[in-house]
C-alpha cells in the first residue's frame, strides 16, 4: 500500500488446485486497502484477481486471502465507506465466509448473490461472471442493487425495486394458480409479501395450501418452495399431494405409475419440514438449508399454519400471533420470499357466512401485519346434510 510491498502472493500452476498460496508465518492482509480512502461504495472480493479485474472496471474493490475469516480489526479499515458489498464465490464456504464478513461490518454491509451453479458445475466467481459469462458492468450493477443486508436503502434503491415488480408490467409477482383470486392482487405476489388464509377448521385449509404449492409449481417450473408443515407429517403430505397430482392428471394409472409421477412433479421444487414446533432461529436455519441444497433463494415458504407457528413464541394468545406474524414479515422481508400462511377464524363466527377481516383470530395483528387476508369459507358449511 502506498508504494510499499506487504507481501507477496500467487496462484497454484496446476489448473485442478488452482490456489492462491502465501509465503509460510505469514498473517492474513487485504489486499489493495489505498481504494479504501475516501470510498464510500466498496466491493469486496474472495482473491486479489476478482478485485483488480473489478478495479480496471472503475469499482472501488479489495481482495481477502480466502473467504475463511474475516478480522474484527479489518472493520476499521471500511471507515469511510457507507456501503460494502460482499461477493464472494457461490460455494458454501463462500456463503459462510460472507456471512462473517457482514457481521464483523455490520449496518453497512451487503451480501451479493453470484449466478449459482448447474448440478455438477462450479459456480461463477467475479472474474468469470465477466470473462466466461460476457456480462457487463451494468450487469454487475444489477447483482448490486439485489444484494441483500444492512438497514438503509437510498431512494434510488427503493425506484430499482418498483421497477423491478410494480412498474414492470412483464414482471407482476407470482400468482396462485386461482384467477377469481389473482385478478384482485395486483402486483400478485412479491418477494417479502406475507399472505394470510382465514378458515373455519374443517374447511380445507391444509389442502389449499397443497393445491397451491401443486399450481405454483405447474406455473413457475423452475420455482424453489418450503413446505413448513406443522401440523401433518411429511408422509401425510404425500397422500395429499398424489390426491391433487392424480386429480389434474387423471390417465395417470394410480399405484406406482402415480407414485412415481408425483415424486417426478414436485421433488426439483418443493423440500418438505414437518417438526411441529420451531423457533425463528429454525425456521431461518431450515430456508438456508433450503438455499444450499437446491443452490438458489427460496422463493415460496408456506406454514401450516400460523396457530402452530405462534406456539414458539412466548406470553398471551393475542401476544404470540404478534409476535408470530411480525417475525414471520420480518423474515419474508430478510431472505426476500413470499410467505402463506392459513390461520383461524374466531370461534364466534357464523358457518356459513361471509367472512370480514375482524374474524380473524388475532384480527388486529393479522389487518396490521400482512400484505393480503384472504378469507375461505363454504356457503353449506353448518347447514343440516339433507340440505347441502
Amino acid at each position: 500500500s502506498y508504494g510499499t510491498c506487504h507481501q507477496i502472493r500467487g496462484r497454484d500452476r496446476d489448473a485442478i488446485k488452482n490456489k492462491y498460496l502465501t509465503p509460510p508465518g505469514q498473517e492474513k492482509l487485504l489486499f489493495n486497502t489505498d481504494t479504501l480512502h475516501e470510498a464510500e461504495t466498496v466491493v469486496v472480493t474472495e482473491g486479489e484477481f476478482d478485485a483488480v479485474m473489478l478495479e480496471e472496471m472503475g469499482y472501488h474493490a479489495v481482495g481477502v486471502p480466502g473467504a475463511r475469516g474475516f478480522p474484527e480489526e479489518w472493520a476499521r479499515l471500511f471507515s469511510d465507506a457507507s456501503r460494502v458489498y460482499i461477493c464472494f464465490d457461490p460455494d458454501d464456504v463462500g456463503k459462510e465466509g460472507a456471512g462473517t464478513a457482514a457481521a464483523v461490518l455490520g449496518a453497512k454491509a451487503r451480501v451479493v448473490q453470484m449466478p449459482r451453479p448447474a448440478l455438477g458445475e462450479k459456480g461463477a466467481d467475479v472474474s468469470d461472471f465477466f470473462v466466461k459469462l460476457g456480462n457487463t458492468s451494468e450487469d454487475f450493477d444489477l447483482l448490486l442493487r439485489k444484494a441483500t443486508g444492512g438497514f438503509l436503502k437510498t431512494v434510488e434503491d427503493c425506484r430499482d425495486l418498483w421497477l423491478m415488480y410494480e412498474g414492470n408490467p412483464s414482471q407482476q409477482g407470482m400468482k396462485l394458480g386461482y384467477a377469481d383470486i389473482d385478478n384482485f392482487m395486483r402486483p400478485n405476489l412479491i418477494p417479502g409479501d406475507v399472505a394470510i388464509f382465514g378458515a373455519r377448521t374443517g374447511t380445507g385449509k391444509t389442502i389449499l395450501m397443497s393445491n397451491i404449492i401443486y399450481r405454483m409449481i405447474a406455473q413457475y417450473p423452475d420455482i424453489n418452495i418450503l413446505f413448513c408443515s406443522l401440523e401433518q407429517t411429511g408422509n401425510q403430505w404425500f397422500e395429499r399431494g398424489q390426491r391433487i397430482h392424480g386429480f389434474f392428471n387423471p390417465g395417470i394409472v394410480e399405484g406406482t405409475e402415480l407414485l412415481e409421477s408425483t415424486t417426478q412433479f414436485y421433488k426439483n421444487n418443493l423440500y418438505v419440514m414437518d417438526k411441529n414446533r420451531i423457533t425463528p432461529e429454525d425456521m431461518r436455519m431450515v430456508i438456508r438449508q433450503t438455499e444450499d441444497e437446491r443452490q438458489r433463494k427460496v422463493d415460496l415458504c408456506v406454514v401450516d399454519y400460523l396457530g402452530y407457528w405462534a406456539r414458539a413464541f412466548s406470553g398471551e394468545a393475542y401476544q404470540r400471533t404478534a409476535d408470530a406474524i411480525m417475525t414471520m414479515k420480518e423474515i419474508a422481508k430478510d431472505v426476500e420470499a413470499i410467505f402463506l400462511s392459513p390461520a383461524q377464524l374466531n370461534r364466534g363466527s357464523t358457518p356459513g357466512s361471509k367472512i370480514e377481516i375482524n374474524a380473524f383470530r388475532d384480527s388486529g395483528v393479522i389487518e396490521e401485519t400482512a400484505d393480503h387476508a384472504i378469507a375461505i369459507f363454504n356457503e353449506d358449511h353448518g347447514k343440516p346434510m339433507q340440505e347441502r
